[in-house]
């Protein structure tokens, strides 16, 4: 499975040139698998977002933003839903369907 980006918007800048760009939040959805046997629950997950700041004369260097989600693992007759709904508007789940 693959991270899924939202559509970039292309802009051109006189000092940059053409860039492809997230302006303002960007919601990047990254699929998670659970090993069968993972015994039920809480669960920390750990990462690192790269991103890079830019303006309209100039970028910024990248950076490594470590991040941590806190969750728990259920067993799979358990009811579950988004703990932050807002953020799945429009995600299509047949996205990582197996």
């Amino acid at each position: 499975y693959a991270p899924v980006y939202p559509p970039p918007l292309i802009k051109n800048y006189p000092m940059l040139g053409e860039v492809s760009v997230y302006d303002g939040r960007a919601i990047v959805y990254v699929p998670i698998e659970v090993a069968r046997d993972a015994p039920a629950g809480p669960l920390v997950i750990r990462g690192q977002v790269r991103l890079q700041i830019c303006d309209d004369r100039v970028c910024f260097a990248p950076q490594n933003l470590p991040f941590e989600v806190s969750t728990s693992v259920v067993s799979a007759t358990t009811p579950i839903a988004p703990k932050d709904a807002e953020l799945f508007t429009g995600f299509d789940q047949r996205t990582w369907a197996s």
